[in-house]
């Protein structure tokens, strides 16, 4: 007969100590930054040990939430994933043995189906969940991967049922009265990697009658060329992301509540892009009045979170190191994905610095002002980036486009203003000069640190 939720509730302590036992019995030193000291020696099948006691406390941990707020079994969850599956990452992320890689893969696994499940409790808290479940995308891709590098030899494909069932829940998320259809993941991710494909194999060919212009010491074709080339790969890129959004957005299956555009940002508006470059871009909304319903308030945030969701799909978004304190670009390798520095629509992704980058033109004008350094203490890059933006949204309604030349015309305009801070400069001069003060003092800094290491 199956324990009462009282009867669960007081072995809880019971299970937790056995837990902690045996995922501490084998517990990677470290100090109290994180630095990993020592690794301990793993026993096989202790992981899978440690992995299923831990279920097991999640389970309980659910069952008691129907008894209370939902907002504290958020909190326990989250609590989970750092005391009981971090430690067991440390232990295993380098390992490249197969019972290291099966048991790794089923870490990731759980990760996935444990930010899922934060994701439905946030839900139920009125929490956006939608950056849990973007999580939980990240956490299966990590899976695949290392399932992939197990399976070399074998045909079998990926299942993505789990990826078709959280794109199910986002969307439910976004708009209550969605039908609940079976989303076909796999054909969408293989139609938008061969699109990206398409651009990176265009790409290499065109490299390589560049490269013959070298060896000819052609050096104007060789320039000339090259600038075409990049410009050619940022409108392609342009169009990707444009592609991305016009799916999320058909697929909310919401209005927009008032006229909006994609502006690229970085790499992408100046032209200095590759078909590997992080994806850095913004909105600006005609007005901000759609916040003020409850129906339409996150409507960017929401498309922005879809967009990123099919990004992560790509494969080539990583852990950012902040999260566990390490570098697990081994095992994903990086290539197009949200900008890890936080000039996206949704700000930072680890959410460190409160900021967002759907904005009305003036208060995107604000970022780029910088008064009194406040947009800089943000950010210390954001001032900068938003001075150079370029046009993304195509076969939008008319008006549209205008929202970008009206917040280029203000940003030329404020860049030919005397600066506040040095009258006999321009704003745009004060700034170079600037930037380039702070680079140098940064770049001695690395330099003298560098030198010191090498002594």
């Amino acid at each position: 007969m199956e324990n009462s939720i009282e009867d669960q509730s007081l072995n809880n302590n019971a299970l937790l100590e056995k837990v902690l036992l045996e995922v501490e019995k084998y517990y990677i030193n470290q100090d109290i930054v994180g630095t990993v000291l020592e690794y301990s020696p793993i026993d096989l099948g202790i992981v899978q040990n440690q992995l299923d006691l831990i279920r097991e406390w999640v389970k309980i941990q659910k069952k008691l939430s129907k008894n209370q707020d939902d907002y504290p079994i958020v909190q326990k969850l989250q609590e989970i994933e750092l005391k009981y599956y971090k430690p067991i990452i440390y232990k295993l992320v380098d390992k490249e043995d197969s019972n290291s890689l099966e048991d790794l893969q089923q870490l990731f696994e759980d990760l996935a189906s444990l930010s899922s499940s934060i994701g439905e409790y946030a839900e139920e808290s009125d929490i956006s969940a939608l950056k849990y479940y973007s999580d939980a995308a990240i956490f299966y891709q990590y899976q695949y991967a290392i399932k992939q590098q197990i399976q070399l030899e074998s045909e079998s494909k990926i299942d993505y049922t789990n990826l078709s069932n959280l794109k199910q829940k986002m969307l439910t998320f976004i708009n209550k009265d969605a039908e609940n259809t079976t989303h076909d993941v796999a054909a969408e991710i293989e139609k938008n990697k061969t699109k990206l494909d398409e651009i990176r194999s265009n790409t290499e060919q065109k490299l390589t009658g560049i490269d013959r212009l070298a060896d000819e010491n052609d050096a104007a074709n060789y320039i000339s060329q090259s600038e075409d080339l990049f410009k050619e790969i940022a409108f392609n890129m342009k169009g990707f992301l444009n592609h991305l959004h016009e799916e999320a957005k058909k697929e909310m299956g919401l209005e927009s509540p008032c006229k909006y555009s994609l502006i690229g940002l970085g790499s992408m508006a100046l032209n200095q892009m590759t078909p590997y470059s992080d994806i850095e871009f913004a909105i600006l909304t005609e007005n901000n009045d759609y916040k003020k319903d409850p129906a339409t308030k996150d409507y960017f945030r929401n498309l922005s979170h879809l967009i990123h969701f099919k990004v992560i799909n790509l494969g080539e978004t990583i852990i950012p190191t902040s999260r566990y304190g390490l570098d697990m670009s081994h095992l994903v390798h990086p290539g197009v994905n949200f900008d890890l520095g936080g000039k996206t629509p949704l700000g930072r992704i680890d959410g460190d610095k409160p900021y967002d980058l759907i904005k009305t033109v003036e208060e995107m004008m604000w970022y780029v002002r910088n008064e009194d350094n406040k947009s800089e203490h943000i950010d210390k890059s954001l001032p900068f980036i938003l001075e150079k933006v370029t046009y993304i949204t195509e076969n939008e309604e008319p008006g549209n486009e205008k929202l970008v030349k009206d917040y280029k015309d203000l940003v030329k305009d404020f860049l030919q203003q005397p600066s506040a801070d040095n009258p006999t400069l321009k704003n745009h001069q004060f700034r170079a000069l600037k930037v380039l003060k702070e680079g140098s003092v940064e770049f001695n800094y690395l330099q003298q640190n560098s030198n010191q290491l090498l002594a």
